[in-house]
């Protein structure tokens, strides 16, 4: 359900602001709502951040960044109480501590990311030096002087020439350009020049798309057999060196990582209460903001401000008032049983304030769609154990999604002594259904899925009213009232038709549909007869939990036929496994799917109202 709120006033004076940061802070209830409008030319302004606290603001973020670049966003938070050791700790110096760490780490990760280059150029510089001791050239040592190495493709030797005057030119004509054959399609050339042209050489070259290298200038003045040799070797020990270098970069990371960590997560305390700062207002002697807060946390706040600050802060507390319900933040409280489900309303915004939460009825209705289209005692014991699995050995998944996997499996179990399925038709002879066969009954099961569909969208409507009510929406209550005496007199039209009642209910079900056409048109107009309509759809939509399910009942009983057809056993027990796994990988995925889209279709469509603000606390 949704938790009731109260509007949060606080005026406090300047001297105790820092204070008052903190303990709110800590608290961790206030949900601030910076003002959008601030009256100018009164005595009241918005607070602003001195130059001392933006500069402190930049560091901290600067740590923040540096740090989670360095480490997995998802790492540990680390020992808070070492955190808590360093909250005495003026920004300065966490940041002279940080540059001191990070410094330290950027030269060795730097040192494996050019060993890694030179590794990777190694390859090409050995094929350009092979390719001039081939016409006996020496790489020529001249002081100040540096060389690059071009590919150029041989359809383009035309072009040397004009690069050879081009090179000439942004170097002053201090260079030598030299060319040798590559392989069969390339050329390869060899560029000195001062060191001085280095960046107008590489602009001239990137802007003529020729691919270069730069080669160290410790091969200048050495014979190409040399060269040759040394690249060789350096081929060799590279791979150790980057082992080395990663190893250092990993154990200083290692040491390193829980300080890094408790700088990051202090950073973000103190950046966010700097933040936070700005949703103030002030006048010449007092600061002051506004909020939300639970209301159940609303009593408890007020006395710890009393007790800390007296007469130095005044606080007062409010329900909203209607015409703010649209801004106020949301927050849900379900019982434990019921709350993973909030998982399955993330792909939908949150609720509105006043409206309705339908968690509780998600975390009810959603298992038995599920459990009546899998409903087989087999594969609901390997759903259910599989979400055990999940919530047992992989921590980084939700909680939630455990929960929700074993509520399936457990309700799957349920639905599966109900028609008497274990791995479809294996336990027959021993295994009766409690309720019916759904192989058999086909028609039975229709009618049980239809039933489950008048049921869920009558209190979709229901809901509909008094969320319409709550919401102080009367047309729209009126709608929804309408259009459920509409589907009870089709129902009695219906039931009459088939003779599942007596035939004597017949006319006030007509009578009672046509009365409500001009109610219908007053409160919702044409829309709201379209609506009614569609409803009739919605209702027809719950036929799927009898097609997925006698699908996945039929699959089953394939599965076992065909294994027990086979001439060989093991041959004949992997044919039903593999089919059982498919039949097992579409319970999950069908399934879930279709009653997910029961639910945000068919049923929230009718009371569900989006649009909630999500409640964002100020807290650690």
């Amino acid at each position: 359900m949704i938790q009731s709120m109260n509007r949060i006033e606080v005026a406090a004076l300047k001297d105790v602001f820092p204070q008052l940061l903190s303990f709110l802070h800590e608290q961790g209830v206030v949900h601030i709502e910076p003002l959008t409008e601030v009256p100018s030319g009164g005595r009241v302004a918005r607070l602003h951040l001195s130059e001392e606290e933006e500069e402190e603001h930049g560091k901290l973020r600067s740590i923040l960044e540096a740090v989670t670049a360095l480490l997995d966003s998802t790492a540990d938070q680390g020992d808070l109480e070492r955190v808590r050791r360093l909250e005495a700790t003026p920004t300065r110096e966490l940041f002279l501590r940080f540059q001191e760490l990070t410094e330290e780490l950027g030269r060795r990760k730097a040192r494996h990311e050019e060993l890694l280059e030179e590794r990777r150029l190694l390859p090409h510089w050995e094929s350009l030096v092979d390719a001039f001791l081939s016409i006996q050239y020496a790489f020529a040592r001249r002081p100040d002087w540096s060389m690059m190495g071009l590919i150029l493709d041989r359809a383009r030797e035309h072009d040397i020439d004009a690069l050879r005057n081009e090179i000439a030119r942004v170097t002053k004509g201090r260079m030598e350009l030299s060319v040798a054959t590559l392989d069969p399609t390339r050329l390869a050339a060899l560029v000195f020049y001062e060191e001085r042209f280095e960046r107008d050489l590489e602009r001239l070259i990137w802007g003529k798309g020729v691919d270069h290298l730069t080669l160290p200038r410790k091969y200048l003045g050495k014979p190409l057999d040399e060269v040759l040799t040394d690249i060789s070797v350096r081929r060799r020990e590279i791979p150790r060196e980057i082992a080395e270098a990663e190893a250092a970069y990993r154990d200083l990371l290692t040491k390193s990582g829980e300080e890094l960590v408790a700088l990051r997560e202090l950073a973000r305390l103190r950046s966010k209460e700097l933040s936070t700062r700005t949703a103030f207002v002030q006048s010449s002697y007092t600061v002051g903001l506004i909020g939300w807060v639970p209301q159940s946390a609303a009593a408890p706040l007020r006395r710890g401000l009393e007790e800390l600050f007296g007469d130095r802060v005044f606080v007062s507390f409010r329900p909203p008032r209607p015409e703010e319900w649209a801004t106020v933040p949301v927050a849900l409280s379900n019982p434990s049983l019921a709350r993973p489900f909030e998982l399955l309303l993330l792909p939908m915004r949150r609720p509105r304030y006043g409206g309705l939460d339908p968690t509780i009825l998600l975390a009810l209705f959603f298992p038995i769609f599920f459990g009546i289209m899998v409903g087989d005692i087999g594969h609901g014991a390997v759903i259910l154990l599989g979400g055990w699995a999940v919530g047992r050995w992989f921590p980084r998944v939700p909680g939630a999604v455990s929960s929700i996997l074993m509520t399936m499996g457990g309700s799957a179990i349920a639905f599966g002594f109900l028609f008497g399925e274990l791995f479809g038709d294996l336990g027959k002879g021993w295994l009766r259904p409690l309720l019916f066969d759904r192989t058999e009954r086909m028609i039975s099961y229709l009618w049980l899925a239809l039933a489950i569909g008048v049921a869920h969208v009558l209190l979709g409507h229901l809901l509909g009213i008094i969320g319409a009510l709550r919401l102080r929406k009367p047309r729209q209550a009126t709608e929804r009232a309408a259009t459920m005496a509409a589907i009870f007199g089709g129902l009695l039209l219906l039931g009459a038709g088939v003779k599942l009642i007596p035939s004597g209910w017949f006319t006030p079900g007509l009578i009672l549909m046509l009365a409500m056409v001009p109610v219908l048109l007053y409160a919702g107009g044409l829309v709201a007869l379209l609506e009614l309509v569609s409803t009739a759809g919605h209702i027809l939509s719950y036929a799927r939990l009898m097609a997925l399910g006698v699908a996945g009942a039929m699959l089953a009983h394939v599965a076992n036929t065909l294994g027990s057809t086979e001439g060989n056993v093991v041959l004949g027990i992997l044919v039903a496994l593999l089919l059982h796994l498919l039949h097992l990988v579409m319970s999950l995925f069908s399934p879930t799917i279709q009653a997910l889209r029961l639910h945000y279709v068919e049923f929230f469509s009718k009371f569900y109202e989006p649009g909630g603000v999500p409640y964002a606390p100020f807290r650690r």
